[in-house]
């Protein structure tokens, strides 16, 4: 349809006036003169035309006239559409069939559902569904246009009818809000399909220009081919629309119309209405491109896109999530203020260098503006927050932008850095001796305070740089698997039934024989729509199908399209093409199947409850669909006598079904059966309580089942992820701090020999103090000598406050400060005989050290150390996983990942399987590690440094494979365990 309103009465005569700007509601399709036809209303209300009474006109266009509608032999309410000037030459009769044809091949929630068509006093008639609300047109006030939530909230649902249309290869061509149809529940359903082509490798009337200017993509007024990316343009203008109140371009000469459209940009929402969000103005720029490349390349992309800016809300962040994402965001911030600091000699902590803190606050800002400000600002989360499910958005729910970003970093930055200069300034450089880390908990400490003194249950734990840049942390929205659904283009066949007995509109396969005595359910083909349906045969003294029924146009059941009750008694129902549910269970189904599947039969069952339009229940009329949807199908009228369904009933029905799916065993036997496979542990809850019909009402079921559904049907792969992550983390942070320690201290030999001397006269010191309870007299003799060599060689530097202002290396932990000013007492008066020798012990532990700096620089010494470092630090989260499963029966990183453990039955796995499966995860490290014990003269040879990687490499390779197939990683095959969603 292209209804114009009924008090529209203009008249088109010219190319001009068709083409005009007042046509931004209106198609141009060519009739048989060249020209639209726009003729005054046929028909007024209480006529009667045909089997139908006019209730009254609603909207007229080119080619048709739409009425509401009733059938007299039926009573229900619908909306026919009429050809206007009769059956037309055969160019305008085929393509208001071609809209029959392709709108009845539909079958969704959000598009107009054809019912039939039919020939009425010499006009084509097509009856389709009613939507008494008007279309999104009559939405937009003049003055008044829709706030951008309502706005994208239709559009979605616009989205959604067009992407159904193009799974089975239909291109709308004629997208606008007018074309746009608001059921009475509130549905908006795309319609008017007059213009549709089947989008078979982009074909199209090449050469023709077809459409509505004002909404119509540059390449549909060319006449070029077309794919989807044209209806796309179109639902960019339609939002536009909606938003603005006008279509993107405007003018008054056709001609400027069209070179407009073809050259000019668009003018952005933002610019026209300053409350809608820029991401939103964005999107819809991004629709509007010229180039059909440049726009959004399908319909699940700009649902996402679009999604954010919705009506519906995003709940805040957990505190403990978001604490814990901050943690790791901090974490990976750091690394290159500490990397930089010791390269680049800065002394942060020296009362003499006050600027280094300065300079190394001024990298942690900067850092931290450029990580979360392109992270979060552009893709709305950094490392932490994605791999913990978190995002940030600003007041429109939509990611911030760089731009917010950045300032919501500095908010967050520059107080944390001012309060980590002032402890340092206040309490360090007056306590040198303090420990950096004591430093890092008490600034960080000070600083979470200041930032989060504002923060609130009821705002969301909104800190201060939330606030500032108003931005806040929310869960991110769940993302399911789409529906495993089969596409195929639809093919226009003729009818497969050759002489059949014809029934109505219909057609029946030959050779059907009517039964005076009982129901009869045998395939039928509508000849005109080109499409088959579902005929129950009835005895004569069947009853009418209740009005209830007749009207039901819930996605769960089949569309009554006609019947009639006399001799011949028949129902027609749209034919759902899918498989019995006894077919599909032959085969063990996946949960991501069958979730929805679950889903959409609990929405009938509640909804049928309720309005007492429930069928009896039977697994074998449950319809398993091409489309990925789960139907109901009904028994011929005289079978449908049977116990009344109650929530009870339904329960037991619902988990049937699921059980007969995911089990593979035919529906009779699954009800006995515990849902005994790996499931997501709140889905496993939910079949149980459906098992035992634990929910107390139709609202409890329905919201029990939706909860159950929430949740990924699998483990998302960024959970494993953060498994994997938590456990590398310490040997990935450790092995590489060491070897920058070993870099920062081959370059301190060359820069600076007395740091390397002190620190190695330290070194001997520590060393000999441990040694003193050993009575080892090398170890005391080399202590004397490092104290002599201190006082006469290094006062100076133990003097100076940068020596052990130094955060890299730090040579006054553990006592070194001390160590140091005991030398200068203990030996200030020094033989020059106790110095010669002093300097000869020094010298050759220096020259060791030298030595064995040299050594550790070199690939091989590199690799080395990182094998060992790898090694031995693995060896502390390797116990920890072993602790992890003796005492929760899984591993400490389970719960906080939303995991859990199973076995093949789907229940929790015992703590000695748990346990298995961590010395199976864990076995190339500890191999690593009984390498070192066996080493012969405590160095590492090339076949064992070539062995420890090999073992290293199977551990990472084992990891990767984890995190690419999470449920079952390497470990869990071998342990024969599952890992699946809490």
């Amino acid at each position: 349809m292209s209804p114009d309103r009924p008090d529209d009465t203009r008249t088109d005569h010219d190319f001009a006036a068709a083409w005009s700007s007042e046509a931004l509601t209106r198609s141009f399709a060519p009739s048989g003169s060249g020209m639209p036809v726009d003729l005054p209303f046929l028909f007024a209300a209480g006529q009667q035309f045909g089997r139908y009474h006019i209730v009254r006109p609603i909207g007229k266009g080119g080619m048709g006239q739409v009425y509401e509608a009733e059938e007299l032999d039926s009573g229900r309410r619908v909306a026919i559409k009429i050809l206007s000037r009769g059956i037309g030459d055969d160019e305008e009769r085929e393509r208001f069939l071609q809209e029959g044809r392709l709108a009845a091949s539909l079958s969704h929630p959000n598009t107009v559902y054809v019912f039939g068509t039919t020939e009425v006093q010499g006009f084509l008639v097509i009856a389709m569904e009613l939507a008494p609300s008007g279309t999104l047109k009559d939405l937009v006030i003049p003055g008044e246009p829709m706030a951008p939530p309502a706005a994208v909230d239709a559009v979605l649902q616009v989205i959604a009818g067009l992407e159904a249309a193009a799974s089975i290869g239909i291109l709308h061509r004629d997208v606008k809000p007018s074309n746009c149809f608001v059921a009475a529940d509130g549905r908006v359903l795309v319609g008017d399909f007059g213009l549709s082509i089947g989008a078979v490798h982009g074909s199209g009337d090449r050469g023709t220009i077809l459409g509505t200017p004002g909404f119509a993509s540059p390449e549909q007024l060319r006449g070029d081919a077309l794919d989807l990316r044209s209806d796309i343009y179109s639902v960019g203008a339609t939002l536009f629309y909606l938003l603005a109140g006008r279509a993107p371009f405007e003018d008054q000469s056709t001609t400027g119309l069209l070179a407009r459209v073809a050259s000019e940009p668009p003018p952005s929402i933002a610019t026209l209405r300053a409350d809608v969000p820029h991401r939103l103005a964005q999107a819809i720029m991004r629709c509007l491109e010229k180039d059909p490349s440049a726009r959004f390349a399908n319909y699940t992309m700009l649902h996402a896109a679009l999604e954010p800016f919705g009506s519906a809300s995003q709940p805040p962040a957990p505190l403990v999530r978001r604490l814990t994402a901050g943690a790791v965001d901090a974490w990976i911030t750091s690394i290159p203020a500490g990397l930089l600091t010791p390269l680049l000699g800065l002394f942060p902590l020296s009362p003499s260098h006050r600027i280094d803190g300065v300079i190394v606050a001024a990298i942690a800002v900067a850092t931290t503006a450029l990580y979360y400000g392109l992270l979060e600002g552009h893709w709305g989360a950094a490392a932490g927050k994605a791999l913990l499910g978190l995002r940030v958005v600003d007041r429109s729910q939509a990611t911030p932008g760089i731009r917010r970003g950045v300032e919501r970093a500095l908010a967050f930055a520059v107080p944390w850095q001012m309060v980590v200069l002032i402890v340092t300034w206040l309490v360090v450089r007056r306590v040198p001796e303090i420990a950096v880390s004591a430093l890092d908990a008490v600034a960080g400490a000070a600083a979470f305070v200041l930032l989060f003194c504002v923060a609130r249950p009821s705002s969301g734990f909104l800190g201060l740089h939330d606030r500032l840049s108003g931005t806040r942390v929310v869960r991110r929205r769940a993302r399911r698997e789409a529906r495993d659904r089969a596409t195929a283009i639809r093919q226009v066949s003729d009818a497969p039934f050759d002489g059949g007995e014809a029934v109505g509109p219909y057609r029946l396969s030959p050779g059907t024989a009517w039964s005076t005595g009982s129901a009869l359910t045998v395939p039928g083909f509508d000849e005109r729509l080109h499409r088959r349906v579902r005929i129950d045969l009835l005895p004569p003294a069947t009853p009418p199908l209740d009005a209830v029924r007749r009207d039901l146009d819930r996605p769960g059941r089949a569309r009554w399209l006609g019947g009639r009750r006399g001799e011949q008694s028949w129902d027609a129902y749209e034919a759902l093409e899918g498989a019995p549910l006894a077919d599909v269970a032959a085969a063990r189904q996946s949960w991501s199947r069958v979730r929805y599947w679950l889903e959409d039969l609990t929405s009938e069952v509640v909804a049928g409850l309720k309005d007492g339009t429930l069928p009896p229940l039977d697994p074998g009329l449950v319809l398993l669909c091409h489309d990925g949807r789960a139907r109901l199908l009904d028994a011929p009228q005289p079978a449908a006598v049977g116990p009344t369904a109650d929530v009870a009933s339904t329960q037991q029905f619902l988990y049937t079904v699921a059980a007969s799916a995911l089990l593979g065993v035919p529906a009779g036997g699954a009800a006995a059966l515990p849902p005994n496979t790996p499931l997501p542990l709140a889905a496993r809850k939910a079949l149980l309580a459906l098992r035992t019909s634990t929910f107390a009402s139709p609202e409890d079921l329905r919201d029990g089942v939706r909860a159950a559904l929430a949740g990924p049907a699998v483990l998302p792969r960024q959970r494993r992820l953060v498994q994997v992550a938590a456990s590398a983390a310490l040997p990935i942070a450790l092995t590489i701090s060491s070897l920058g320690t070993i870099v920062a201290l081959n370059r301190q030999k060359v820069d600076r020999e007395e740091i390397l001397a002190l620190q190695t006269c330290l070194g001997a010191i520590e060393q000999a103090e441990k040694g003193s309870r050993r009575s080892d007299a090398t170890a005391q003799t080399r202590k004397t000598a490092a104290e002599i060599y201190i006082a006469e060689h290094l006062a100076t530097e133990v003097r100076a406050p940068d020596t052990w202002a130094r955060s890299y290396p730090n040579l006054g932990a553990r006592g070194g400060r001390d160590r140091a000013y005991l030398a200068l007492d203990a030996h200030r008066d020094r033989t020059p005989d106790e110095v010669r020798r002093a300097d000869e012990t020094v010298e050759a532990l220096i020259a060791k050290e030298r030595s064995g700096l040299a050594r550790l620089t070199t690939f091989a010494g590199l690799l080395t150390t990182a094998l060992a470092i790898a090694a031995g630090t693995s060896a502390i989260p390797a116990l920890l996983a072993l602790i992890g499963a003796l005492v929760t029966g899984s591993g400490f990183t389970f719960r906080p990942c939303r995991a859990a453990l199973v076995n093949r039955r789907g229940q929790p796995v015992s703590r000695l399987r748990a346990l298995w499966r961590a010395v199976v995860c864990w076995s190339p490290i500890a191999a690593m590690l009984v390498s070192y014990v066996f080493r012969s003269d405590g160095t590492s040879s090339p076949a064992l440094i070539a062995v420890q990687s090999m073992l290293l490499l199977a551990a990472i390779a084992a990891a990767l494979w984890a995190i690419a197939r999470p449920t079952r990683g390497l470990q869990d095959r071998l342990a024969g365990t599952w890992i699946v969603p809490r």
